[in-house]
């Protein structure tokens, strides 16, 4: 089965889903629409995942103003982001259908494993390969115009080669944006809340590709810690979560982002406080070596961060200097358990 890149509303067509695959399981629900685990009738033995959407599609046209679809349409295949084999609408339910590469799991599993193994801490060279894979599909994505807009552990997909090694693939395009696109005010859901940049919360300037920066460094940051580092459950908290680990913005020079954090500071959001000093970031001593590349797309200044390109760079040149592989025998930890499950 091939991968199809669709140009135009012309190629997108109607079909019956269940005529042609047959749905084993389902893999994920959501408010937008389901993800199943499914055989192809037309190659046998050739399994795919199919996200359905819930909204009706009343004609192609309406099809190719769907995110996904843009995206897709667009953005060329990268070892790093999940494929699709192929879009079109559900003759029976008039829903839009997408039919993509399977994984094995995505990156919460592994972290929640570990983190109940003890916790058993992920090595330094996972992080850091885990982290470098994800950063390579992120800078695909940039390169091409779009910003992802919703980097998380669950849509970090993890698919186990038969060669031993593992694939790492970015998933779920449903809230990409075109950068050059017409509209550039935030929406009221961009991104899961833990994950979101202080210009999202505070809604200042246009989207860019520092918002997928911030994200991945706090995926990072989860890798080593195995417990989000932000995990506010409004705005007003993980403001207060920023502060507490970046300080204050008035310190980077921000004039926009320090009038609208002192608004929320005079409104009783969080306490007018200066930590003495800030915490650190990575909580294992073992992951310290991480801290400061972290800080890096955590800055409080969009443009102060580097580019994923930049930041994948870099941590290649750590693997290639400073991290070994297999600093810890990664045969007892859970993720190569379930590897070594699935390649038997």
């Amino acid at each position: 089965m091939q991968s199809t890149c669709f140009q135009n509303q012309g190629q997108i067509t109607k079909k019956a889903l269940i005529e042609n695959y047959r749905i084993l399981n389902d893999i994920g629900k959501g408010s937008f629409g389901n993800v199943m685990r499914a055989e192809s009738k037309m190659y046998p033995g050739k399994f795919v995942a199919v996200k359905t959407l819930r909204s009706k599609i009343g004609s192609p046209k309406d099809f190719c103003r769907l995110r996904e679809y843009s995206f897709f349409a667009n953005v060329p295949k990268h070892p790093n982001l999940a494929n699709c084999y192929e879009m079109f609408i559900n003759s029976y339910t008039a829903g839009a259908v997408f039919i993509l590469e399977l994984a094995d799991m995505n990156l919460l599993q592994p972290i929640v494993w570990h983190r109940e193994c003890g916790p058993l801490p992920i090595c330094t060279y996972d992080v850091a390969t885990l982290t470098r894979d994800i950063l390579l599909g992120t800078a695909h994505i940039h390169k091409f115009g779009y910003v992802h807009r919703d980097i998380k552990p669950e849509n970090i997909l993890l698919k186990f080669m038969s060669d031993g090694t593992t694939s790492v693939k970015i998933a779920d395009f449903g809230l990409s944006k075109r950068l050059d696109s017409e509209s550039s005010r935030w929406t009221s859901y961009v991104a899961t809340r833990w994950y979101r940049a202080p210009e999202q919360l505070l809604e200042i300037g246009n989207h860019t590709t520092a918002l997928d920066v911030w994200s991945v460094s706090l995926v990072m940051c989860e890798l080593c810690n195995l417990r989000p580092l932000l995990p506010g459950e409004t705005a007003t908290e993980m403001l207060q979560y920023q502060v507490d680990y970046l300080g204050l913005p008035d310190q980077f020079g921000l004039s926009d982002v320090e009038v609208n954090m002192r608004l929320k500071v005079e409104e009783g959001a969080f306490a007018k406080r200066r930590a003495p000093g800030l915490p650190m970031i990575t909580k294992n001593k073992m992951h310290r070596v991480f801290e400061s590349f972290i800080r890096l797309g955590l800055e409080w200044n969009p443009s102060d961060r580097p580019s994923a390109s930049q930041m994948a760079q870099y941590l290649e040149h750590l693997l290639c200097t400073e991290i070994k592989e297999n600093t810890v025998p990664i045969k007892t930890t859970p993720l190569e358990q379930k590897r070594r499950c699935y390649s038997l």
